[in-house]
C-alpha cells in the first residue's frame, strides 16, 4: 500500500520540471518560480487546511482517496498537482489567491 511521502522518495528535479511544463501548457499561464513547500487554504468544502508536498490532499477536497500532493505551483491561483490532478494527465486542482492564508517555501 502506498504511504505518504513514496512518490517524493523518486522525484528528481527534472521531473518537478516536467511537471512544471506540463501545467504551463495545460493551464496556459506562466509560473512563479516560487518553490512552494505548503499552504494554509480556506475551502468551502474542508475548511482551513493545510496542503503540503508529500502528504495527502484532505479527502473532501480531492477526487480520490490518498492523492498526494507532489507539487505546489503559484500564478494568478495556486495550482496544486497530485498524480492523478495535473503532475501526469489532467488539470491541477486549483485554489484562488484569496483562498490562502500562508505560504511554507522550501528552504
Amino acid at each position: 500500500m502506498q504511504q505518504e511521502g513514496d512518490i517524493l522518495k523518486t522525484m528528481t528535479d527534472e521531473m518537478q520540471e516536467g511537471i512544471r511544463k506540463f501545467v504551463e501548457e495545460t493551464m496556459g499561464r506562466t509560473l512563479g518560480k516560487k518553490k512552494i513547500k505548503a499552504f494554509y487554504v480556506r475551502t468551502r468544502k474542508a475548511g482551513n487546511i493545510k496542503i503540503e508536498i508529500g502528504k495527502y490532499l484532505d479527502r473532501r477536497e480531492s477526487d480520490t482517496s490518498n492523492e498526494e500532493v507532489i507539487a505546489i505551483f503559484e500564478s494568478d491561483a495556486f495550482f496544486v498537482c497530485t498524480p492523478n490532478r495535473g503532475a501526469f494527465r489532467g488539470h491541477p486542482y486549483i485554489f484562488g489567491t484569496e483562498e490562502v492564508l500562508q505560504i511554507e517555501e522550501l528552504e
